[in-house]
């Protein structure tokens, strides 16, 4: 669990680690600096897919998507500004034309 504006929000898929729990705590460039320090584990990076697979953000985006294209499959998509590229793995999930 962790503690924003006086909330608790319960993390569903594992553990929290203490990386998360000092990127939760940073100011934005602070944020970015933590992010990107050492490598990302492979549970991490299945944790990460998973967390944001079953955000409100994604949802919102496979449901634009779906409304103006009817799916992923045939599309070619593109994330620009990608950061780690989660949204890109989840499209290219969905479609063989996704790229980075």
């Amino acid at each position: 669990m962790r503690s924003t504006c006086g909330q608790t929000v319960a993390i569903s898929c594992g553990a929290v680690t203490e990386r998360e729990q000092n990127v939760w705590r940073a100011t934005p460039p602070q944020l970015w600096d933590e992010i990107w320090k050492g490598p990302v584990s492979e549970a991490e990076d299945v944790f990460n897919l998973a967390r944001e697979e079953h955000s409100i953000r994604w949802q919102r985006i496979e449901r634009m998507i779906q409304q103006g294209f009817g799916a992923f499959e045939g599309l070619r998509c593109i994330e620009i500004g990608a950061g780690a590229g989660t949204n890109a793995a989840l499209m290219a999930k969905l479609s063989e034309n996704s790229s980075k």
